[in-house]
C-alpha cells in the first residue's frame, strides 16, 4: 500500500509541474472558494473549517475534523453577481459523505447586435451539484473524491457536464505537520454554441500546520500554504492563511494570496453559539472591482 500512495504522490506532482495550458476555460465557478471560512484564509485551512463546504478545497478535508453538519452561504460576488449554496456533511475519522448544491447568479446582461444596438437581455448562470465521498486508508494516508454535474448557460446556448476533484491528505511523524495535494476539475462538457468548453483544470499541494496550543489552550493557532497551477493560466500561485482560535468559540481569521491579478488580501470571522457557527469573510479586489462580503450559517447536528 505505501509503494501505491508512493506511485500516486509522484503521478499527481508530475501532472502538476507538467500541466498544459490549454486557453481561457469556461466553467470559472469551480474556482471560486465556496467555503466563506476558507474564502477568509485565502482558500485555504479546509482541514480545520467547521462548516459543511470543506470538502470543496480538497475532498479529503472532511475526515480531519470529524462532523455532522449543515451549511448555507451566501457570496456577493463581484460585478453584482451573487452566488448561493447549500451543502450537508457527515464525516468521521475514517470516512466522509457529502452533498452540496450551488449556484451562481449573474444577473441580467444587456444583449446586444453587432453594431452595438441593445436588443434585449439575458441571464446567465452556473450551477453544480456535488457528491464526496472519502476513506482513511491508512492510519496517516486519507483519500477523497468529489463528483459534480454541472451547467453553464450564456444567452441561448448552454453546456452541460462532468467534474471531479481528487484529494489527499498525509499526517507526517511531525506532531502538527500535515501535507495535501488535490487534483480538481477533470472532467467533459458538452459543446456551447458549437465551441468546446474547457475545464479549468487545477493541481495543488500544500502544508498545514495546525492545533499549535498557547497561553494553556486558550488560544489555538493553525496555518496553511498552498501552491497552486491552473491549466488556463501559465502563472504558479500561492495561497497563506491563518486561523486564530480563542476560548474554543471565536476564530479570527486572515489570507493572503500571491501571483493573482486582482486579489491579495482576505479577512474574516466565525463565531460558534451552541450548535451553530456563523462565519464572515471579506475579500478586498483591486483594478476599481468592488470588493466581495461572503456569510455563512452552519448547524452542527
Amino acid at each position: 500500500m505505501k509503494k501505491i500512495i508512493t506511485v500516486v504522490m509522484l503521478l499527481s506532482l508530475t501532472m502538476f509541474l507538467a500541466a498544459e495550458i490549454s486557453g481561457e476555460s469556461g466553467f470559472q465557478m469551480l474556482k471560486i472558494t465556496t467555503g466563506t471560512a476558507q474564502a477568509a484564509m485565502a482558500g485555504t485551512n479546509a482541514s480545520l473549517a467547521q462548516d459543511a463546504f470543506c470538502y470543496t478545497e480538497n475532498p479529503a478535508a472532511a475526515m480531519l475534523n470529524p462532523t455532522r453538519t449543515i451549511s448555507v452561504n451566501q457570496n456577493y460576488w463581484i460585478f453584482d453577481t451573487s452566488m448561493n449554496s447549500l451543502s450537508y456533511l457527515y464525516s468521521t475519522p475514517k470516512t466522509s459523505f457529502a452533498v452540496g448544491y450551488h449556484y451562481l447568479d449573474y444577473g441580467k446582461l444587456e444583449n446586444r447586435d453587432d453594431v452595438g444596438q441593445v436588443i434585449g437581455e439575458f441571464h446567465p448562470m452556473d450551477m453544480n451539484l456535488t457528491l464526496n465521498v472519502g476513506r482513511r486508508l491508512l492510519p496517516n494516508h486519507y483519500l477523497g473524491v468529489n463528483v459534480m454535474g454541472i451547467y453553464e448557460k450564456i444567452d441561448n446556448s448552454s453546456s452541460v457536464g462532468a467534474s471531479f476533484d481528487f484529494g489527499y491528505y498525509y499526517l507526517t511523524p511531525l506532531r502538527y505537520l500535515k501535507l495535501a495535494a488535490a487534483i480538481k476539475h477533470i472532467g467533459f462538457t458538452s459543446k456551447m454554441d458549437k465551441e468546446n468548453i474547457d475545464l479549468p483544470e487545477t493541481y495543488q499541494v500544500a502544508a498545514v500546520v495546525d492545533d499549535i496550543q498557547l497561553l494553556q489552550g486558550v488560544v489555538t493557532l493553525s496555518s496553511e500554504l498552498k501552491l497552486s497551477k491552473e491549466s488556463d493560466d501559465d502563472e504558479f500561485k500561492a495561497a497563506w492563511g491563518v486561523n486564530t482560535n480563542l476560548f474554543q468559540n471565536f476564530d479570527l481569521r486572515l489570507g493572503y494570496k500571491f501571483n493573482h491579478d486582482s486579489q491579495n488580501f482576505s479577512g474574516g470571522f466565525g463565531i460558534m453559539v451552541s450548535k451553530f457557527s456563523l462565519d464572515y469573510a471579506y475579500l478586498p479586489f483591486q483594478n476599481e472591482i468592488d470588493d466581495v462580503h461572503m456569510f455563512g450559517l452552519s448547524y452542527n447536528f
